[in-house]
This record gives structure tokens, C-alpha cells and sequence, in this order.
């Protein structure tokens, strides 16, 4: 009886290395995570994660708070909720914010713990915040060189 012989490999094209340039510029348009959260109280809300160009925005506000030696953890928080509270009657996969920022305010007359677990699942879903951080220092072998493998 002959030995069994694996069976032929298809050919295949070879697959690129990494996504194309249109991909990633299609995926900026689509592709960010979102969630619903049960939010007692309240019910479900859908939350996604911000874009680049969103958080980068925030970021600056809260640098410019620093060197001013003003924390300003309200901004912060109503800015995390105008970008990251999503309209569920938006199509999926361009998803809307559901709040102006003008209508953050009367937002953030929500109870505080409200606040926090919405604010802190937009945070994990857009990689910030301190869950973020201890994510990070969770991967993290101990060593700070002052380098990062990550842009």
C-alpha cells in the first residue's frame, strides 16, 4: 500500500503584505467599533469609538488645559460624549453622533455614575483613558526606554 500523500495546494495569489491604500482610506470611513450599553435607568445606548481626527482634538484641548494649570475634566468628558454617543437610526457602518455639542450640557445633567460608565466605554472602545493606560502597562514588560514600537 503506498504512503497517503498530503493533498495538492491550491495556487494562490500571493497576498499583499498589508492593506492597500483605498482599503485603509475606505476603513477610515467605516470601520470603527461601537457597542450598546445597558446604562441602568436608562436603557441601551450606543457608543462608539471616536475618530483620529477627534481625539486629537481633545487631546489638544486638554494639553492646552495643562499648560494653563487648568484641569478640565468637564470639557473632557462632554466632548467624549458629543463624539461617542451614537445616533442608532444612522446607517451602520456611518454612524453619526446623536448629540450636538450644544446639547451636551443638558447631557451632563445625567447622574454621575451614568456619565462615568458612558464615558469610560467610549474611552476603552477609542484605546484612551485610563483604561487605556493600564491596558497598556498590562502589555507592557516593565522597561521604559522612552522607545515604542507603535506610531
Amino acid at each position: 500500500m503506498p504512503a497517503p500523500t498530503a493533498p495538492p495546494k491550491e495556487k494562490t495569489e500571493a497576498a499583499a503584505p498589508g492593506l492597500t491604500r483605498e482599503q485603509l482610506l475606505e476603513a477610515a470611513l467605516t470601520a470603527r467599533e461601537e457597542k450598546l450599553v445597558r446604562v441602568p435607568g436608562l436603557g441601551p445606548v450606543l457608543v462608539g469609538e471616536i475618530s483620529g481626527d477627534e481625539r486629537a482634538t481633545i487631546v489638544e484641548a486638554q494639553i492646552d488645559a495643562i499648560q494653563n494649570e487648568r484641569a478640565n475634566v468637564r470639557g473632557y468628558q462632554k466632548k467624549i460624549l458629543a463624539y461617542g454617543i451614537l445616533d442608532p437610526v444612522s446607517p451602520e457602518g456611518a454612524r453619526v453622533p446623536l448629540f450636538r455639542e450644544a446639547d451636551v450640557d443638558a447631557l451632563m445633567k445625567l447622574g454621575a455614575a451614568k456619565i462615568r460608565l458612558l464615558v469610560e466605554e467610549i474611552e476603552r472602545l477609542s484605546g484612551m483613558g485610563p483604561a487605556a493606560l493600564a491596558s497598556a502597562e498590562g502589555n507592557s514588560d516593565g522597561t521604559r526606554n522612552g522607545s515604542s514600537t507603535s506610531g
